[in-house]
C-alpha cells in the first residue's frame, strides 16, 4: 500500500489539478496582455496559506496542524514582508520564518497525535 489512502489521493489530484489550471490561466492573461504578472507576483505567499488552510481540511490519518498552521504564519509573514507591512523587510526579518517553522514543530509535537487517540472506547458486556 502507498503512503495515502485511497479517499486522499482524489483530492490530493483535484488540488494539484486546480492549481495548474490558475497557474495557466494567469499565465495565458499576462500572454494576452490582460494582466500584467509583475503585479501578481508580489502576492506569491498567499499559495502558501492556502497550502496550509488546504492541509487543515485534509483528511488523513495523522493530522499535521502544526505544519499546516507553521504554512498559514510563514505565509502570512512573507505577505508582511512583501508589503512591509509593520516594518518586516526581508533583509532584516528573514529569521522571523525559522521562528514560525520552530513554532509550527513545536505545535505538531503538542497538538498533533492519529486521528481517534484522544477518545476513549467504551463496550458494554
Amino acid at each position: 500500500m502507498g503512503r495515502h489512502s485511497r479517499e486522499e489521493r482524489p483530492a490530493h489530484r483535484l488540488s494539484f489539478g486546480v492549481v495548474l489550471m490558475v497557474i495557466g490561466v494567469v499565465l495565458l492573461l499576462d500572454k494576452m496582455e490582460l494582466l500584467e504578472m509583475r503585479s501578481l507576483w508580489h502576492y506569491w505567499p498567499i499559495l502558501v496559506v492556502a497550502l496550509g488552510v488546504g492541509g487543515l481540511f485534509e483528511r488523513r490519518e495523522r493530522r499535521r496542524t502544526g505544519r499546516d498552521a507553521s504554512f498559514i504564519l510563514n505565509g502570512f509573514l512573507m505577505l508582511m514582508m512583501n508589503s512591509h507591512t509593520l516594518g518586516l523587510e526581508w533583509q532584516a526579518h528573514w529569521p522571523l520564518l525559522i521562528v514560525g517553522g520552530g513554532l509550527g514543530v513545536v505545535a505538531g509535537a503538542l497538538l498533533d497525535r492519529p486521528r481517534g487517540s484522544g477518545t476513549t472506547e467504551v463496550t458494554r458486556d
